[in-house]
């Protein structure tokens, strides 16, 4: 049986049980939200990350930027 099924008794022991081991398995989740000057920072960055990443790729060809990121993808993303 598990610690929460055991009903009141378990306390607090149940909750702890439970979030280690959502911990462990790197499933636990916190809500965060930005504040104002985050978004602003966020999308500043952004813009920012976005003219570097065109500035980048602008000496090469339409073909050469598709061969980019595929190799780019091979490296982020684990073999199957």
């Amino acid at each position: 049986m598990e610690p929460a099924s055991r009903g009141p008794r378990s306390g607090g022991r149940a909750a702890r049980g439970r979030r280690d081991r959502l911990r462990g398995r790197r499933l636990r989740a916190h809500a965060v939200e930005l504040t104002d000057a985050g978004r602003k920072l966020f999308h500043d960055a952004e813009k920012e990350a976005i003219r570097v990443n065109d500035q980048l790729l602008a000496h090469l060809s339409a073909k050469e930027q598709e061969q980019l990121r595929h190799l780019l993808r091979r490296f982020t993303t684990p073999d199957d």
